[in-house]
């Protein structure tokens, strides 16, 4: 997969604000550790005349399971708690403009889960 960033800012500014993005739909909460990447993502910066001019980021090795099941004491991906809690409003925003708002399925499934 490749991230898709909204035209707000310098390209440098673009690609940081990426990470958060990526961090809530591939992040989740395990055992060991609250903010466990359940993902593998690769950055690619291409320069032009010494410039910054282009940035690539593939996403892979997604843990697909998560999203229907976590082992006892583990949650799902942060971003179905951020849209639904507002923690991070400006994920949410941005989540927002990509997809639409969260169904009542998916209410009930974050509720089961929390």
């Amino acid at each position: 997969a490749t991230c898709v960033c909204l035209n707000q800012g310098s390209l440098e500014d673009q690609i940081i604000a990426a990470n958060p993005l990526l961090e809530s739909y591939g992040n989740a909460k395990t055992v060991r550790n609250d903010n466990s990447s359940r993902f593998g993502k690769f950055i690619r910066i291409h320069f032009q005349a010494g410039k910054l001019a282009k940035a690539d980021i593939e996403t892979y090795l997604l843990e697909k399971s998560r999203v229907s099941f976590q082992l006892p004491d583990e949650r799902g991906y942060h971003i179905f708690f951020q849209m639904m809690t507002g923690h991070k409003p400006e994920l949410v925003g941005t989540a927002n403009k990509l997809f639409p708002p969260p169904s009542v399925e998916l209410v009930e499934y974050i509720h089961s889960t929390h």
